[in-house]
């Protein structure tokens, strides 16, 4: 067992970030158990980068370093989610012209709009967060970014994806798990309301969800946390 959960604890931040995480040949990573405690960890992905994050502007509290700790997170992921975002966006352009939208998805060019999305998305995040970080908002950044991810826990419990690989860690995932997230963020499980209806309005337009709609959920997940927070303090 703790073989299988240290497992998952690397596959993890192997596949949810750029952090240098090597397996051996013999590791399977295909096992359902593996699997369940890579999406475990999944929400504690979130509480690292955070973390990681917030050191710049930490040890040199500027708005420079608090620009440069607000766009550590996306090179941590590697633009993954950034990426989802533009994916997305083009995708569903795409199928208003008629295109079949998991085609354009799958497509590695995008469009004029997607780019201008995801750009925005850029510009939104990286001024919500650093005005949080201006004003000391460490705390809530990091549970903003945590959970985030405990939200993708419960679309991939409750969600159809057509995504095989999605399909696999659904059927991996232990109910435990998403109790256990869910128990620990109790008092902000109303707003698991925003990761459903941001998936539920996207598949609406797409027609499916994959992992470029997760990836699309979680970062405007984070951004309307991010403003809400900003807002109040306005």
């Amino acid at each position: 067992m703790f073989k299988k959960l240290y497992l998952g604890l690397k596959f993890a931040f192997s596949y949810f970030t750029v952090l240098p995480v090597t397996f051996k040949s013999s590791d399977n990573l295909e096992k359902k158990e593996v699997l369940n405690y890579m999406l475990l960890f999944l929400p504690l992905v979130g509480v690292v980068i955070g973390s990681i994050s917030l050191l710049p502007y930490y040890l040199f509290p500027n708005i420079l370093f608090a620009i440069v700790s607000a766009l550590l997170p996306l090179f941590l992921t590697g633009f993954l989610h950034l990426e989802a975002v533009v994916d997305v966006v083009d995708s569903i352009y795409a199928k208003l012209s008629g295109k079949d939208a998991y085609k354009v998805i799958k497509e590695p060019t995008v469009g004029a709009i997607g780019v201008l999305w995801g750009v925005s998305y850029l510009i939104l995040k990286v001024a919500g967060v650093s005005f949080l970080l201006l004003h000391r908002k460490f705390l809530e950044l990091i549970v903003i970014i945590t959970f985030s991810r405990v939200g993708l826990l419960f679309l991939i419990y409750f969600g159809e994806f057509k995504s095989s690989f999605l399909e696999k860690l659904k059927a991996s995932l232990s109910r435990y798990v998403f109790i256990f997230w869910g128990v620990l963020f109790i008092k902000y499980i109303y707003l698991l309301a925003i990761p459903f209806l941001v998936s539920f309005l996207v598949e609406k337009r797409l027609g499916f969800k994959n992992g470029d709609v997760l990836g699309f959920v979680l970062e405007s997940v984070e951004i309307v946390l991010v403003l809400g927070v900003a807002s109040g303090l306005s």
